[in-house]
């Protein structure tokens, strides 16, 4: 599949494609400037010229749908700038957030036989997305082996840490799950600021309780309390961390290995 000679990108089916893009504003593979992207970290050359002709690009306002839980699959999307929620529709009758994705990463890795997502997925804020086939994308993992590896020991290492916060969650109080989830989203999205951490992803307190698997009042609750001792600080719908280690130190008593913990918080 290939972008017209005027650059347009054709719709894909099935796909919510909220507006093409122009030859100067198509985002190619070979020179792609999103440094966590594996596809630019492991592709060769030639694979990635490849790519640009066998690629589409779109464009997301924020609160538009991507995909909806239970619609057909048909390729692989790959996060070029923006962040989007993973959600599900199932649970007690509204959006369940299920995870996070942020630019550079793999959007609902699945199966080449799966046919139906099993979430929906939106923009939290303005998105650039880029969308291969699946024949493409499992063409693309044989005929490059390094990124094949990469890709297995990155979900190798993400289920790791799901095994090491299984194993100890069911130990942790309302307030150290929260300030758990404040770590990890801090490793996914945090930039530095001159007086803390910013957690730079527009959360609602059902999603932060959704997360630690709480209340929305629960969750409201701890982060006052977190708030009222100066532990973080709001600014509208986003955190700031501002005293990192007492978060560290309300949960890390309570792994049996400091060595997981440090497992679990690494990137």
């Amino acid at each position: 599949m290939k972008r017209s000679e005027v650059g347009e990108i054709i719709k894909p089916h099935g796909i919510n494609t909220q507006r093409s893009f122009t030859e100067n504003e198509f985002q190619k593979c070979s020179n792609c400037t999103t440094e966590t992207c594996l596809i630019k970290k492991h592709c060769s050359s030639k694979w990635k010229l490849f790519l640009d002709e066998n690629k589409y690009s779109s464009y997301y306002k924020k609160d538009n749908l991507i995909f909806a839980e239970g619609s057909m699959i048909s390729g692989i999307f790959f996060v070029y700038q923006g962040k989007l929620k993973l959600f599900s529709e199932k649970i007690y009758g509204r959006q369940h957030l299920i995870n996070l994705a942020m630019a550079g990463e793999l959007l609902e890795p699945q199966g080449y036989d799966e046919k139906k997502y099993h979430v929906g997925c939106v923009a939290l804020e303005d998105t650039t997305l880029c969308f291969f086939e699946k024949e493409i994308f499992f063409r693309m993992l044989r005929k490059n082996p390094e990124l094949s590896i990469s890709l297995f020991n990155e979900y190798a290492h993400e289920l790791e840490k799901i095994k090491i916060r299984q194993k100890h969650f069911s130990h942790l109080s309302s307030a150290m799950r929260v300030a758990e989830m404040l770590l990890l989203l801090r490793n996914k999205c945090g930039v530095p600021l001159e007086n803390g951490i910013l957690i730079d992803v527009n959360l609602t307190r059902p999603d932060i309780a959704d997360l630690v698997e709480t209340t929305p009042e629960e969750a409201i609750r701890v982060l006052s309390r977190f708030k009222k001792d100066g532990i973080i600080d709001t600014a509208g719908k986003k955190i700031i961390l501002l005293e990192e280690q007492i978060l560290k130190e309300m949960i890390i008593a309570s792994y049996y290995d400091e060595e997981q913990y440090k497992e679990l918080l690494s990137s």
